[in-house]
Formats: structure tokens, sequence, C-alpha cells
């Protein structure tokens, strides 16, 4: 594991994702990589079980930890909870390359003339990769 990861910047980027989609996020449901991986089963466990037309304020019903999602009642569970999966992914990476985005790390080799179809594996291998200055 990166030696940047940890719950606190985990938590940083997934709030600052799901806040840059306009989304809420109760602490108690999104603190860490494993609390925001059991939400969003549960989200999903009630889409599966109901169907993507469910509602996020549905969902809570049916689970009673979830009743700090109150105000997304009227979301769609199924596009919240690809908003939770989309925002884990944003935030693992960002934990993961201390801070950087891959965004980051391959505009840099455009610009430097080093971009190939081996240089993803290069970034995973070596995270510090990513927290290059330009």
């Amino acid at each position: 594991m990166s030696e940047c990861m940890n719950s606190i910047s985990f938590k940083h980027y997934f709030k600052e994702n799901m806040d840059g989609l306009g989304l809420p996020v109760p602490s108690s449901l999104f603190d860490s990589f494993n609390t925001s991986i059991a939400t969003a089963a549960v989200i999903g466990e009630a889409v599966s079980l109901q169907g993507a037309h469910i509602t996020l304020g549905q969902a809570i019903a049916a689970q009673s930890k979830m009743a700090s999602l109150k105000l997304a009642a009227g979301l769609s569970a199924s596009f919240y909870v690809g908003a939770i999966i989309g925002s884990l992914a944003v935030a693992s990476g960002r934990s993961l390359g201390c801070g950087a985005r891959i965004s980051d790390a391959l505009a840099i080799a455009r610009n430097n003339g080093i971009y190939g179809g081996w240089l993803e594996r290069e970034f995973v291998r070596h995270p510090k990769l990513l927290h290059a200055q330009a």
C-alpha cells in the first residue's frame, strides 16, 4: 500500500468528489474506504432487490442506518450508488497517488514525450511517479 494512503486523505478526496457532483456525504457513512464500500453495498442491494427505479428515500426506509441520507431522498438510488462507486475510485487513486490526479501524470508524460501503453502499468507499480513536478 502507498505511504500516502490513509483514511484522512481518502475521506477528503471522497468528499471533494461527491461535493463536486453536488451530492450529500454523511460522514458516518463515508468516513473510510471500508464504510464507503459497506454503504455502497447496502444501497446496491436495495437497487438489486427493488430495481433501478427505487429512490434513495425508499432505500433509506429499508435500512435505518442510512437515515442520515434523508437530504437526498428524492435521488435515484442507482444514480447515488454510481456516484459512490466513482468517488471511491477517485479517492482511492488520489490517496494512492499522494494527491495527484492521473490526468496530471498523463499531461506531464504527454508534454515530455514519454507516453505509451506501458505507462499506466508503471504508475500502478510506482505511485510516487504520480507526484512528479511538471
